[in-house]
């Protein structure tokens, strides 16, 4: 199938079931990833291919196993709209930087940009770090979900079974 953000460029955003169901899956994806001691780095909606039977999480390229997942001060390795704060700073990336990165992506997916988007990469790295997310249309309990998983520090962010724990109630 298409990639989330194809789809999102031909048939406009999601909400409601579709938006719930989407979440759902992506954040059960992402619990699998975490227990298999990956830290995907690169979450994004060009990486989620909408699938007849569902989402798939694609491409890891760029990702570690957690205990290799420090981060390049030298490099910045992601799609910086979706990256999180830690890893423009050359912190370590963990688990919680692809809970921040699928909170961008539950966010485009409802409303076709990303929380933090800008016309150039310093600005949307600006954007990142300093600035709330847009959660534009987003609404209900699956707002509130998500801007639990952009906070600023890592800390912070539910663990990705936390999160699906959460989308379930």
């Amino acid at each position: 199938g298409p990639s989330l953000r194809e789809a999102i460029k031909q048939r406009g955003p999601l909400s409601g079931g579709e938006l719930d169901r989407l979440a759902i899956a992506m954040a059960t994806a992402l619990v699998a990833i975490h227990r298999a001691g990956v830290v995907h780095r690169d979450f994004k909606p060009g990486n989620v291919l909408l699938g007849p039977d569902g989402p798939r999480v694609i491409d890891f390229g760029i990702a570690r196993l957690l205990d290799t997942a420090s981060s390049s001060q030298s490099q910045i390795m992601g799609t910086p709209p979706f990256m999180a704060p830690e890893q423009f700073g050359g912190e370590r990336v963990a688990p919680a930087a692809d809970v921040f990165a699928w909170g961008c992506t539950v966010a485009y997916a409802a409303n076709g940009w990303s929380p933090f988007d800008g016309d150039y990469i310093p600005e949307i790295i600006n954007r990142i770090l300093n600035d709330e997310p847009d959660l534009g249309d987003l609404k209900g309990p699956l707002r509130d979900v998500v801007a639990a998983c952009l906070h600023k520090k890592p800390r912070r962010r539910p663990a990705a079974h936390q999160l699906l724990a959460r989308l379930l109630g």
